[in-house]
């Protein structure tokens, strides 16, 4: 089994870049892991989102999704994760994740019309195989639109623990259909 994991957000927007930093601890900590046989499991850091996650995903089995989550409601750096998404289709999939409020970062709302669901759509329409297993580790920030290399306190602080969740998602990403 083929299992991706794909960091999302801008190095340089404070905490939107939440997503990368999780996605390299991952990294860190499957160098010290021991796969079961027959898995593989790839850290992709992507910052551009929309249709340049097809490169990323296509062809996987599985897939985590790790992103920063803008939602005022929440408190910054609560953590969000949804591992038990397999969907029969594409407008499913988008629809699950709309459902659980999982589509409020930059990167899965897209730039000019390419959010998510454009682009499962998108592959959809091709023919391009994406995985139908999916997890997403969200980390709720607030400062996204501030150049810093670095994010906020609150943010940074649960770095470990959403790359734990990252860890625990990919090991357990069981079919269990949702939409």
């Amino acid at each position: 089994m083929r299992v991706v994991v794909v960091g999302l957000g801008n190095s340089i927007m404070t905490d939107d870049s939440v997503g990368l930093r999780v996605a390299l601890r991952v990294r860190e900590l499957l160098d010290a892991a021991e796969l079961p046989d027959g898995v593989s499991i790839e850290v992709k850091l992507n910052e551009c989102g929309g249709m340049s996650l097809l490169d990323d995903l296509e062809g996987a089995d599985a897939a985590v999704l790790v992103d920063c989550v803008v939602d005022g409601s929440r408190r910054a750096g609560e953590i969000i994760v949804a591992t038990d998404l397999v969907c029969p289709n594409e407008n499913a999939l988008f629809a699950a994740l709309c459902d659980r409020g999982l589509l409020l970062s930059n990167r899965m709302l897209g730039t000019h019309g390419q959010d998510l669901g454009t682009v499962l759509r998108f592959a959809a329409g091709r023919g391009i195989v994406l995985p139908r297993r999916i997890g997403f580790v969200g980390v709720v920030g607030h400062d996204v639109d501030r150049f810093g290399e670095s994010c906020n306190a609150e943010v940074e602080r649960v770095v470990p623990e959403a790359a734990a969740e990252v860890m625990a998602s990919v090991f357990s990403l069981h079919p269990r259909p949702v939409c």
